[in-house]
């Protein structure tokens, strides 16, 4: 398993700031202009931020969550 975050809407401060805070441990990429997402945009669609995604092993979308995730949340998906 593996995880990837995309930024598109905090600034590259306060990014950073939350990830430090929080001790995020995987990449995040910093996409102000949303150029990573529209590339995404036939297979992610996101209809709130922030949306997670869990992708199986073939690259299918299994789970689409909306808004924020937390490990207590995360049991029920």
């Amino acid at each position: 398993m593996a995880f990837l975050g995309v930024n598109i809407r905090d600034d590259r401060a306060a990014a950073i700031a939350f990830e430090q805070r929080n001790n995020v441990t995987w990449p995040s990429l910093y996409d102000p202009s949303s150029g990573l997402l529209l590339g995404l945009r036939d297979s992610l669609t996101a209809a709130a931020v922030p949306t997670s995604y869990v992708i199986d092993a073939d690259g299918n979308i299994a789970v689409r969550l909306l808004d924020k995730q937390t490990a207590g949340t995360s049991s029920t998906w």
